[in-house]
């Protein structure tokens, strides 16, 4: 899944930057079409390949088919380990924060170059390079909220996390998008700003939520619901 998620988007990224050298026309339709295909084509189905894969793989390829309930509440707090579930949260959080410190630096020093792939039009490259901070701000929210969310996806938080998101992105970084891009006239800027702001409210949220959590509850709630999967199954 690793090398397909890559390889998809490395298509897309090689594909703007040969388009960017043809000119603002040819890189804005192929832009549209390519937001397009991703939302109606792409992104459904890469998102069910993703869920499914671990799942379906580990226990189709095993023959061992009633691991398909077992597989969903597997992990260290099944086991009774809550104090290793919070380490581990703690330490994967570090690892998110160091990835996106290194990258985002990464994009800074290379800002103009960034956009140099894209186009060979100065007002372009300097406007990438001006919106670059930015996508460096956006990579640490990103890298944040990709590992609240799994925190929250392993400890049963799902309906939790589908309201922090719906909150964060169409109640706080939508709207503030709107304004900034079209009542402050900011334009491309603007629109980035209120998504990154929503981005940041979501991870602040999850971060609370995740802080406030009782392990060891969540540890009797894991083997109880192991419990009842392997009670049914039997029966």
């Amino acid at each position: 899944m690793v090398a397909v998620s890559v390889s998809n988007y490395l298509l897309q990224v090689v594909s703007m930057m040969m388009v960017g050298h043809l000119g603002e026309l040819s890189l804005s339709g192929v832009a549209i079409a390519t937001s397009f295909t991703n939302v109606t084509g792409f992104i459904p189905l890469l998102g069910l390949a993703c869920a499914l894969d671990t799942l379906c793989g580990q226990a189709y390829g095993a023959q061992e088919y009633q691991k398909l309930g077992y597989s969903v509440w597997t992990n260290l707090l099944c086991y009774g380990h809550p104090q290793v579930g919070r380490l581990s949260v703690y330490a994967v959080m570090v690892l998110a924060i160091a990835e996106a410190v290194i990258v985002a630096t990464a994009l800074y020093c290379y800002r103009y170059l960034l956009g140099n792939g894209f186009s060979n039009e100065k007002g372009v490259v300097n406007y990438v390079a001006e919106l670059v901070p930015l996508l460096s701000i956006s990579v640490t929210m990103d890298s944040l909220h990709a590992v609240l969310s799994g925190v929250a996806g392993g400890s049963g938080w799902q309906h939790i996390a589908a309201y922090v998101n719906l909150g964060a992105y169409y109640l706080v970084g939508i709207p503030l998008a709107a304004v900034l891009c079209f009542a402050l006239n900011l334009r491309g800027k603007g629109l980035w700003i209120g998504i990154m702001l929503g981005s940041t409210v979501q991870a602040i949220a999850l971060a609370v939520i995740t802080s406030f959590t009782n392990w060891k509850k969540q540890a009797m709630t894991a083997r109880e619901r192991i419990f009842d999967t392997t009670s049914s199954n039997d029966n």
